[in-house]
């Protein structure tokens, strides 16, 4: 059974290596393998189907094959579809072949009009020929919408992407409708595929707000960067991990634009959903500002829940690696491993939750009211949190997953009041550290503590991409197929990015 472990070790460790390409720096070697395999697959049976009527005609399959993958774009950009109520994917980590789909589109576009371009020559944009109109003005809408989904520009205005996506995104399915009326069910099918997810998040939406006391959540500024919203939604019921979205229309430019947050806590009697938001740009930053202007509640309303994260009851030991508001992922797992302990529903012995924040305005005060509820009988429980900001500047100070020879990178902070901090050491849980966690240093000493005839360990990590990215490195060193084969405990790792 080792040897099988340690191929399994082997085989992930691989998979999870990192190959950048350009504008793809955080590809791993199994998205690479899948996205090369979704393009020859769709490439190949394009040229498979390449003869027409005896004849190879290039021009049609391409534009066929581009209009295919419409449905499918359309699908994977919901929060509610088949192919995750049939695999157990959630709809967030089908995101990717979301992209992938959507590259293909472009590509076989693109090929269909080159094609076009060699039968017939140079095609003159004509208002009598609806064909060639409607066919350059479906090629500008997604080509306009590839070139806007990189990173760079997400990152630079979300929400200017968001919007320039859904008005290309209705301009292509008009443009399509007319530009080749023998293929409308394509459109037609992705049209019923968006309403049935509006529809389901409609759903949703109206039962989560079902008997609440008050239409208004409870929002409290924490430093100059954060909020904490509590909305009450008795009927909300969710998962440790799962996240919901938040409509807030006095906060909103379009009044039901809403936004995803992670619930900090687990359900419970009062019937609260507690989350942590970090101002960023756009609607987050607007949030804050509007807290700062007026009293401390907006009127919300609570989409969800959604996601499928992972189950850690089975494991012997858990553990969880958050960076900044990634916080709330791993917290509410840590909340859930306690309430299973107590509910004497959990395998869990040693659960740790490393937390690399940067902000300076007390961080200990955006998790101190949750703390109370982590402690269980026959749980050990310890609480990491890394003040990265402090010691930054020290040249010497190694990088996450660097081992530094005598120990960890972090110091411990010898007077939390002094630095600003909340002095609440929650029985001992709880141990604040200035630098950087150093995340191998750490599963090393956590999987030394789990009994080889266990259930194994996971290692959960939210936050940035760098931080996953970071963290997997470290975690595919220390579950190496040959500390496996001899007998230590495999490592399951999970991974919860966020970030445009």
């Amino acid at each position: 059974m080792a040897k099988l472990y340690a191929m399994r070790a082997a085989w992930t460790n691989f998979t999870h290596v990192r190959v950048p390409l350009y504008f793809f720096p955080n590809h791993s070697v199994s998205e690479w393998f899948w996205t090369a395999a979704y393009v020859a697959l769709v490439i190949g049976l394009t040229f498979w189907g390449a003869t027409y009527k005896g004849k190879r005609n290039y021009t049609r399959v391409f534009g066929l094959a581009s209009i295919s993958q419409i449905p499918l774009i359309v699908g994977l950009a919901g929060r509610n579809n088949l192919i995750s109520l049939l695999t157990g994917i959630s709809y967030e980590k089908l995101n990717w072949l979301h992209r992938v789909a959507g590259r293909t589109c472009v590509l076989t576009a693109w090929t269909h009009m080159g094609a076009m371009v060699g039968q017939v020559g140079k095609p003159v944009v004509n208002p009598k020929n609806l064909t060639t109109a409607t066919g350059i003005l479906a090629l500008t809408c997604i080509s306009l919408m590839f070139l806007s989904s990189f990173g760079v520009f997400r990152r630079l205005a979300y929400e200017a992407f968001i919007a320039l996506h859904i008005c290309m995104g209705i301009a292509l399915l008009v443009a399509l409708y007319y530009h080749r009326p023998m293929y409308r069910h394509w459109i037609w099918a992705s049209m019923v595929i968006w309403g049935f997810d509006r529809a389901v998040s409609f759903a949703k939406a109206v039962y989560a707000n079902l008997g609440r006391k008050s239409d208004q959540a409870s929002v409290t500024l924490l430093g100059s960067n954060a909020v904490r919203v509590v909305a009450h939604a008795p009927k909300l019921k969710w998962r440790a991990g799962q996240h919901a979205f938040l409509i807030m229309p006095s906060v909103a430019r379009l009044g039901l634009e809403s936004h995803p947050f992670t619930m900090a806590n687990v359900p419970s009697e009062t019937g609260e959903a507690v989350f942590i938001v970090r101002a960023h740009t756009g609607f987050t930053r607007r949030l804050v500002e509007h807290l700062q202007s007026s009293e401390g509640q907006v009127k919300c309303f609570v989409d969800g829940p959604y996601g499928l994260p992972p189950m850690l009851d089975h494991y012997a030991g858990v553990l969880l690696v958050a960076g900044g508001t990634g916080i709330t992922y791993a917290l509410s797992h840590l909340l859930g491993i306690a309430k299973g302990a107590r509910a004497g529903k959990s395998a869990v012995a040693t659960a740790r939750l490393v937390w690399n924040v940067r902000e300076r305005d007390d961080p200990i005060s955006w998790i101190s009211p949750m703390l109370g509820d982590i402690a269980a009988e026959g749980l050990h429980v310890r609480v990491d949190v890394y003040l990265t900001s402090y010691g930054s500047g020290d040249p010497t100070e190694p990088a996450l997953g660097e081992h530094k020879e005598g120990g960890h990178p972090a110091s411990p902070t010898s007077n939390p009041e002094k630095e600003g901090l909340s002095d609440q050491s929650h029985n001992g849980l709880l141990v604040v550290q200035r630098g950087r966690a150093d995340i191998e240093a750490i599963a090393r000493s956590d999987i030394a503590d789990v009994p080889r005839d266990a259930g194994g360990m996971a290692v959960v990590v939210c936050g940035p991409t760098s931080l996953a990215m970071d963290a997997r490195r470290a975690v595919c060193r220390v579950n190496s197929a040959g500390a496996v084969a001899n007998g230590q405990v495999p490592i399951e790792f999970y991974v919860e990015t966020f970030g445009w």
